[in-house]
């Protein structure tokens, strides 16, 4: 599992991603931009979640749609990937069961103040 597959490179592209947001929330609130800062809580979760999904769950026509080269249709194909509640879902069983865990308990009590709503 662990090569230089297009499944694997979109997890790590992915991780890479949600460590950006990380070290952009810390410097947001070095900088007193906390409601920014928050913002990307938010989006940082929304990556990490994907990056698993991709490793663990994601089908191999999902992955390919997300590794595809950027244009108007890779873009519309890559819009029909799973939201997030069904990436959580499709993790069951797949995923390791600790890290799965945390991040239903994440969404579970934080997604409300992270959305606004």
């Amino acid at each position: 599992m662990y090569d230089n597959s297009d499944r694997l490179r979109a997890s790590k592209i992915v991780c890479s991603i949600a460590f950006e947001h990380a070290e952009s929330a810390k410097l947001l609130v070095a900088t007193g931009n906390y409601t920014s800062a928050v913002s990307l809580v938010r989006l940082q979760y929304e990556a990490l979640v994907r990056a698993m999904w991709l490793l663990y769950a994601a089908s191999d026509d999902a992955v390919s749609k997300l590794m595809s080269e950027l244009c108007a249709e890779s873009a519309q194909k890559a819009n029909s990937i799973p939201m997030l509640t069904e990436m959580l879902e499709k993790l069951q069983g797949k995923a390791p069961p600790e890290a799965l865990e945390m991040l239903r308990e994440f969404k579970e009590y934080s997604w409300k103040p992270l959305t606004g709503c």
